[in-house]
């Protein structure tokens, strides 16, 4: 097995496990339709620079496998621990892997 491989292996079987890393996630689409998919969740940040005001922050974001979530959409939601969210960024990484930004105010 190449080392591609093994990565992709490990995604599904060890880093998007529920048992593991992963939170379970259920996607609704733009026909109400539900699927679960597992993701690593992390959630929004901010944090205020003391040295120069500054206000540093990132939006909620869940990483999952680019292969469960073929045709997404942006505006879509994501119920991750009984928080709904909207889906306003989805950026895959090339290895398999996509993370969605996320919001809880609907676009």
């Amino acid at each position: 097995m190449t080392l591609k491989e093994d990565i992709l292996t490990d995604i599904a079987d060890v880093f998007l496990d529920t048992d593991e890393f992963a939170d379970e996630g259920v996607w609704c689409n733009r026909y109400s339709e539900e699927k679960t998919i597992n993701g690593i969740f992390d959630d929004e940040y901010e944090q205020v620079n003391p040295a120069t005001g500054m206000i540093e922050t990132t939006a909620p974001q869940f990483q999952v496998a680019t292969s469960d979530i073929d045709g997404m959409l942006r505006s879509e939601t994501v119920t991750i621990g009984g928080t709904t969210y909207y889906i306003i960024g989805i950026h895959p990484d090339g290895t398999g892997m996509t993370t969605l930004i996320l919001s809880e105010d609907a676009p």
